[in-house]
């Protein structure tokens, strides 16, 4: 067996090698931006690549991939036929490889530092020749110098004349200095914002790829970055109409592009999508908690009294609205705003912008219009009597689309004015959305304190008891029927030594513990044109006298 295998092997080495097989070839190719999806925390590009391929195997070579770019995302897809994708990889480029960027930026930057410095030395030596003109024709004329060195009144005229001259001129080349010192020092503050926010850094990407025969086509590379995000903004426009019309409310979805990616997204196709890509992929285990005694704490000293602070009540004062803007007539058209066509899928929502769109990097957010509903909202008003009886008008829907509504900000619009910002948590389908827009004038709430008194009862086991009584009074100003929900508060007891009773006799609330929370009371009816009512209620507080008590509220 052995002997065959030698023979065997003498044999096959007297046979002629065999060619080895052909290396593969680097071809250099360039790469163009397409399309982008923007996610709540990253991004999806997009490049294509074209080739015009021999036969047999080649390294297409596209020196113009960002440096934030994931590696492990790389995913190459085509159109050619007979060609296979044989594989993909990104490297790091030589510093020599580098294309200009932040050196040349660093460069341009020193280059404008360094004019900028000799601006500022031509502008204080014009300053000194302008001070030294004016103080010549201000001083030597008459005042200086001896007797025989002074200017005779005869020559004085040519004299203020040749000053005026010198003056004119050194305050002209002041200007024009001065408005090349502002230009300069606007170019510093673009080039050190290009510095920090584009980094011009790049990564070449090497795909091997093999042809059956001479082929061409187009490759769309496809990676994932994370320095970009999008954000849901909304604009509510609630419209009263006329008095007794029907109400309207347009909700208009934006959405908020920020990207820092060193690369700017320059006429491409993009899209937003509700899908998650950074958060994990699945629900985190919880571990066990143990509860253990405390040991002793140490003694400590007495630290000393500080000083107690005046509290105060502050009134923030409100923003003078804006002004309505002006209605447009009946023979023109308003400008409209392009929205994105949307899909929605089992597990997320794409809107994808019409057109080509430019997202600069580092340039702060571009907002773009969405998608919008027009909706018959519920009008109805509420009030915090125990802070304030400032009535606030209300719009509520219930949310009909599927797709859902993702926390963010929302511009509040009363009849075309901007009334005050606020804020969505997220809505899913079938959930009802309340907004407020604002102080209403058509509904008055006062609220008076009728009662307050201390008393102590008990003969052995002695205890105090505190009485409060209030009154709250609401009027419907509106011409419609309006549903007025007033809100107040009793004290809570967090110790058993302490009783906290609502008062007998006085206007039972329609709710209690509104909101989970503890204490809190709501009285909602509907209210006729011009009706008024008239709540009372009131509690009792006892607790042992040799004790004091505090009312505090808890922090959030």
């Amino acid at each position: 067996m052995i002997r065959f295998l030698l023979v065997s092997a003498a044999l096959l080495a007297a046979l002629p090698a065999a060619a080895p097989p052909a290396a593969a070839r680097d071809a250099e190719v360039h790469s163009r931006l397409d399309r982008v999806t923007v996610y709540p925390d990253g991004a999806s590009v997009v490049r294509l690549v074209t080739f015009d391929l021999p036969p047999g195997e080649t390294t297409l070579v596209a020196r113009d991939f960002p440096a934030a770019l994931d590696p492990r995302s790389l995913r190459v897809e085509g159109v050619g036929g007979g060609v296979s994708v044989l594989g993909v990889v990104a490297k790091t480029l030589d510093a020599e490889e580098q294309p200009a960027g932040a050196d040349a930026l660093k460069a341009k930057l020193d280059a404008l530092r360094l004019e900028r410095e000799g601006v500022q030395s031509r502008i204080e030596a014009l300053a000194v020749r302008k001070s030294f003109a004016e103080r010549y024709a201000r001083d030597v004329p008459f005042g200086a110098g001896e007797k025989e060195t002074k200017i005779p009144f005869a020559e004085w005229r040519q004299t203020f004349s040749g000053l005026a001259d010198e003056i004119e001129a050194a305050g002209r080349a002041l200007i024009e200095v001065r408005e090349r010192a502002r230009t300069l020092d606007e170019a510093i503050a673009k080039a050190e914002q290009d510095l920090r926010a584009k980094p011009v850094s790049r990564v070449q990407v090497r795909i091997d790829v093999a042809a059956e025969a001479a082929a061409k086509g187009t490759l769309a590379v496809t990676y994932s970055v994370r320095n970009a995000r999008w954000t849901p903004l909304y604009d509510a426009r609630l419209t009263a109409g006329k008095p007794g019309g029907t109400p309207s409310l347009e909700l208009v979805r934006r959405a908020e592009i920020v990207q820092r990616t060193g690369e700017d997204w320059t006429d491409v196709a993009l899209s937003v999508s509700t899908l998650r890509t950074a958060g994990g992929t699945q629900a985190p285990e919880i571990q066990p908690v143990f509860v253990r005694f405390l040991p002793p704490p140490r003694p400590m000293p007495a630290p000393a009294r500080a000083p107690m602070l005046k509290q105060s009540d502050a009134l923030a004062e409100r923003a003078a609205p804006a002004a309505a803007p002006p209605p447009v007539p009946a023979n023109e058209v308003p400008v409209s705003e392009r929205e994105a066509q949307a899909a929605e899928g089992a597990l997320q929502v794409v809107w994808t912008l019409p057109g080509r769109v430019s997202v600069g990097s580092g340039e702060g957010g571009r907002v773009l219009r969405l998608a919008s509903a027009t909706v018959a909202p519920d009008l109805s008003v509420k009030v915090s009597a125990a802070i304030d009886t400032t009535p606030y008008l209300q719009a509520g829907f219930k949310h009909a689309e599927d797709a859902p509504l993702l926390p963010g900000r929302v511009a509040l619009y009363r009849d075309g004015i901007l009334v005050g910002t606020g804020r969505l948590d997220l809505v899913t389908q079938g959930e009802t959305v309340s907004l407020g827009f604002g102080a209403d004038e058509r509904t008055k709430v006062t609220r008076t304190l009728l009662r307050r008194d201390e008393s102590q009862s008990g003969l052995v086991s002695q205890s105090r008891v505190e009485r409060q009584e209030m009154k709250i009074s609401v009027r419907n100003a509106h011409d419609v029927p309006m549903r007025i929900t007033v809100e107040d508060r009793i004290p809570q007891s967090e110790d058993q030594d302490i009783q906290v009773e609502l008062a007998s006799g006085g206007t039972a609330p329609t709710a209690r513990d509104v909101g989970d929370r503890r204490g809190v009371l709501a009285w909602s009816y509907d209210y006729a044109p011009g009706e008024s009512r008239t709540i009372t209620f009131g509690w009792r507080v006892k607790w042992p006298a040799d004790r004091q008590v505090i009312t505090a509220t808890p922090r959030r």
